[in-house]
């Protein structure tokens, strides 16, 4: 179509991303949800993540596995999970009357001081509101923390990760794409180290046989 309308024209068309509804987002997400089903994804549509089960792994904890609520006692297992649930509107953060939560593995979360300092006086501050910077806690790997230890096998992406203003900064969009794609990069990386031994191990018992 966009060919189309410049061999018409003669003139050079750009599609911008608008608020949502966007056709340019919704084009991209169908065209991910494709790659992913193609891939061997299973989508859970309009189904969400209620808790998830941990257990020791040494200092640190492992997400063994998730339940959600239409599967509701049939876990889901993994051998990594990435949690991009958003900020407050989306719910992945809820604020309570003094406290600000992650509501579904009770993760860690990096807040400002007591509520009345969790916003500026003027609605339309030019110093921006502190409670658009809260979210998880995490290392350099976007590994969270739950009572102060490490999730070895969850980590987080987008909106939910502190330390940022995506209105202020204007980046929210880049943070979402950028830690996504370096949490694939950490989950790949991590997945090849631990295939590899079995790959060499399965080679030399062919070569035995």
């Amino acid at each position: 179509m966009m060919d189309k309308l410049a061999q018409e024209t003669h003139l050079r068309f750009h599609e911008v991303p608008t608020m949502p509804p966007s056709l340019l987002g919704i084009r991209v997400e169908d065209t991910l949800r494709r790659a992913f089903i193609e891939a061997g994804g299973t989508l859970h549509v309009g189904d969400e993540v209620t808790s998830g089960v941990f257990r020791p792994s040494g200092e640190q904890l492992s997400l063994a596995c998730i339940y959600t609520k239409k599967l509701k006692t049939v876990p889901i297992n993994a051998e990594y999970f990435v949690l991009a649930t958003g900020s407050f509107f989306s719910k992945g953060l809820v604020a309570g009357l003094n406290k600000v939560t992650e509501p579904i593995f009770d993760l860690d979360i990096a807040t400002q001081g007591s509520r009345d300092q969790w916003y500026s006086e003027q609605f339309f501050s030019q110093s921006s509101h502190p409670f658009l910077s809260f979210g998880v806690e995490t290392n350099q790997h976007f590994q969270p923390t739950k009572a102060g230890r490490t999730l070895e096998n969850l980590y987080c992406a987008g909106s939910i990760l502190p330390h940022y203003d995506p209105i202020a900064h204007g980046c929210g969009g880049g943070v979402a794409i950028s830690t996504g794609y370096k949490v694939a990069e950490h989950v790949i990386a991590k997945s090849s180290v631990n295939t590899i031994p079995e790959a060499i191990s399965e080679q030399r018992k062919g070569e035995m046989a």
